[in-house]
């Protein structure tokens, strides 16, 4: 095998365990919050927001924003509303009861739910739905 042969083969085989971190260091996040119970009805005029969510990480959440995204049969948003839990801090292992409600979206039929708190930061929901609108 010439010098180039064996100097490829050993860039390959160096580029191989450092790949497979890239890959390993892609795993999802955990989840922040959980969505524990999510109901969402229609009363004339609006829909309303009932459930429970669970701070599932290891710091209290404070000033937590749930964001409820109405979406239409193809899955897309139809529109956005915020809502913000009374309770201030929600610390880990701790649930939380919300009820919220907002404008009826006739062509709304499920809702997705998203998170931000007091610093506007994104955080990760597990079992966020779609959750029908009943």
């Amino acid at each position: 095998m010439s010098r180039l042969g064996i100097f490829c083969l050993s860039l390959l085989l160096l580029a191989l365990p450092a790949g497979a971190a890239k890959q390993k260091s892609k795993a999802p996040k955990a989840p922040n919050l959980e969505a524990v119970e999510v109901v969402a009805r229609r009363a004339p005029g609006e829909i309303h927001f009932d459930g429970r969510v669970r701070n599932t990480g290891d710091k209290p959440l404070i000033g937590l924003i749930l964001i409820f995204k109405l979406r239409n049969d193809d899955g897309g948003v139809v529109t956005e509303q915020r809502g913000e839990l009374d309770q201030k801090v929600l610390d880990p292992g701790e649930e939380a009861v919300f009820r919220m409600g907002t404008r009826d979206a006739p062509r709304a039929v499920s809702v997705t739910i998203d998170a931000t708190d007091n610093r506007r930061m994104d955080l990760e929901v597990g079992r966020n739905g779609p959750f029908p609108i009943e």
